[in-house]
């Protein structure tokens, strides 16, 4: 098994770690173990220590990889994919996707493509902890000629309602969303291209969404779009920028 700090708050770096209180080392990671309970002590540069206890076994919990789709789309449409993994602490993410995807954005944030041909199709987010570590999560999205269809709890866990005040706006306004059920979502603001403008992006969970966003100093007056993407549901709505 593997033990790893992740983030540190405080002390002096450069930081060193040790497992045994003797053997100390400037990596994060400590691979290869037996399941049991270690010590993990801390060492600033000042030589202050800081130490916690943890237990390795087999039920220990992994990091949660985790992004939001729109399962069903209609053939050629355009999605956009949103990264939400809680965790930042990873070396680097990878999107996978089938070979025919149309992709025209692809960061550690999102994805956007699109796909011609009707089907199933797997997108895959991964990411790389140290050289040893690897996480990953698969979902599969519909691209299709014909509206699917949806199950009675997709319908009643949907998009309630949905607001955006005031449009057109001047810079600042307000997204309110109500959906059937609390569900996880992300909202990301792009032009007209698809591209994403820069910190207007947001992830969270809830049921009911009152969320102010504000359009940086400078951009330009157009239209841009609000993409809304949950676990039940998808929407994209046009806001003017005056």
């Amino acid at each position: 098994g593997n033990l790893q700090v992740t983030s540190i708050t405080g002390g002096l770096p450069p930081f060193q770690y040790s497992i045994d209180g003797s053997t100390w080392q400037n990596t994060t990671l400590f691979s290869g173990l037996s399941f049991g309970n270690y010590t993990v002590v801390v060492q600033d540069d000042l030589g202050c220590e800081y130490s916690f206890d943890q237990t390795l076994n087999g039920s220990a919990i992994t990091i949660d990889m985790n992004f939001l789709a729109s399962t069903y789309n209609e053939q050629g449409d355009t999605i956009l994919v949103s990264n939400t993994t809680v965790f930042n602490g990873l070396d680097s993410l990878k999107w996978e996707y089938p070979l025919s995807a149309d992709v025209q954005i692809e960061n550690d944030s999102i994805l956007q493509l699109s796909m011609d041909t009707e089907g199933w199709y797997d997108i895959t987010l991964l990411g790389y902890l140290d050289s040893v570590c690897e996480y990953s999560l698969t979902k599969a999205v519909y691209f299709g000629g014909l509206a699917p269809s949806f199950d009675s709890l997709y319908v009643e866990y949907s998009i309630v309602s949905d607001s955006i005040y005031p449009n057109p706006t001047n810079g600042t306004f307000t997204i309110s969303v109500e959906f059937g059920k609390a569900q996880n979502y992300s909202i990301i603001v792009t032009n007209a291209m698809g591209q994403p403008i820069p910190t207007m992006n947001v992830s969270g969970q809830g049921k009911f969404i009152n969320q102010i966003m504000s359009f940086p100093s400078g951009t330009a007056s157009q239209t841009y779009y609000i993409n809304l993407i949950a676990d039940y549901d998808a929407k994209r709505i046009a806001i003017m920028l005056n």
